[in-house]
């Protein structure tokens, strides 16, 4: 009984009134949001919304992007502001006591495959460190909502309430296969799954990076701190063979620090990542439960095969992140992917989604998903809604950058 209050109370101040004004309708959205919002204010209100991250950094994110799809990855906490004024007064309100913990940032470029064990390859979402206990409903407009921004809206309601149906088996527990294209560049042999490519050669990381990332050699006390940290961490049966650091530009940790880390054990080489948690971070959907990371990283990353590869870190007065870089099972990017191999790896991540909310929801699952089921054209509504309010904001943004 007092759970059940607790969360009735919780919603309230979850889906109250914050920043965002809300809409009535999707149809509306763009001339309430024109007649609403200025440049510089949208500006300051993604400052208000990322307070661990200095503003000229911020700034640099919004000049940087170049696509929808980089702005929706970017400004995570600004997606929430809007989603949550906008299920305020939407039926899909009904389901806001279906909780559980969520990585928050799922889209399609953050799975990947696993090797667990010797013999097992899992797929599975691969960033936790925004996460935390939140409405499930909201794990599903955020990535449906992910996939109509990057592939331009290609994905129509058919395709769209396949992927639905993909969703509810992994709440019934049940697996779909993976496409052959998803397993091209993945091989077992001897015991061991391994990939065609690799980060590092011989005793170093390649320092190679993406767009708007630089790498940045360690200073002495730096490469103390990693050989430390790992010391600590893993228990004293890793060497440091390499590490760099670099920052982001874009994506949802723009303007935060990373270490990439070459490890080695007796029987393998290891890439470590430490990524740098945005102090103060503000989300919309979990400011009020206070979770610690450590917390919400146990409970998050559902399957216990998973949770020895992840962990938290202290440096100087810094919280990392630590997670594994299988950027030897990395696949290709989403986009390029054909649009009907698109719609068939959306129907795994889909499924593990399910699968992630079975487990996060127990025996409240069939519950969830019965009363879900008669909400599949409202979800498709606010999934359209808040792909034009992303859009919106991106277009606008972009029409003044040589001002930032």
């Amino acid at each position: 009984m007092i759970n059940s209050i607790r969360s009735s109370i919780l919603f309230a101040l979850i889906f109250g009134s914050m920043y965002s004004l809300p809409l009535q309708a999707s149809g509306q959205c763009f001339s309430q949001l024109e007649n609403s919002y200025t440049h510089s204010e949208v500006l300051s209100r993604l400052e208000n919304l990322s307070p661990g991250i200095d503003k000229d950094k911020i700034r640099l994110k919004v000049s940087s992007v170049d696509s929808s799809f980089m702005f929706y990855r970017s400004f995570v906490s600004l997606f929430y502001d809007e989603l949550k004024a906008r299920l305020a007064n939407s039926p899909l309100r009904k389901l806001e006591h279906f909780q559980g913990f969520s990585p928050i940032d799922y889209h399609p470029d953050n799975f990947s495959f696993y090797g667990v064990g010797n013999k097992e390859l899992r797929y599975q979402m691969n960033d936790y460190d925004n996460g935390n206990r939140v409405p499930v409903i909201t794990d599903l407009i955020r990535y449906m909502s992910s996939l109509k921004i990057a592939n331009r809206n290609r994905f129509d309601r058919k395709e769209l309430k396949e992927l639905i149906e993909s969703y509810y088996k992994g709440l019934q527990g049940k697996e779909i296969d993976y496409p052959e294209f998803m397993l091209k560049n993945i091989h077992f042999k001897d015991g061991h799954y391994f990939s065609d490519s690799s980060d590092y050669g011989g005793q170093k990381l390649v320092r190679k990076l993406s767009k708007g990332r630089v790498a940045r050699e360690l200073s002495k006390d730096e490469n103390h701190f990693i050989e430390q940290i790992v010391e600590d961490f893993f228990k004293g049966r890793l060497e440091v063979l390499d590490a760099f650091k670099y920052y982001n530009v874009t994506g949802g940790s723009g303007g935060l620090l990373r270490y990439k880390i070459l490890l080695r054990d007796k029987d393998h080489i290891l890439v470590y990542e430490f990524k740098e948690i945005e102090a103060g971070a503000f989300n919309p959907l979990n400011a009020v439960l206070n979770v610690s990371p450590i917390e919400t990283l146990n409970f998050l990353v559902e399957d216990p095969r998973f949770r020895n590869f992840y962990g938290m870190a202290q440096m100087s007065d810094k919280t990392y992140f630590v997670r594994p870089k299988f950027d030897n099972f990395k696949q290709d990017d989403f986009l390029e992917y054909s649009n009907k191999q698109q719609l068939k790896l959306a129907k795994v991540q889909m499924n593990v989604i399910g699968l992630n909310h079975r487990i996060a929801l127990g025996k409240k699952s069939e519950i969830y998903w019965s009363e879900l089921s008669t909400l599949k054209d409202i979800l498709s509504d606010k999934v359209d809604e808040m792909t034009d309010i992303m859009n919106f904001y991106y277009e606008l943004l972009s029409k003044d950058k040589a001002s930032l």
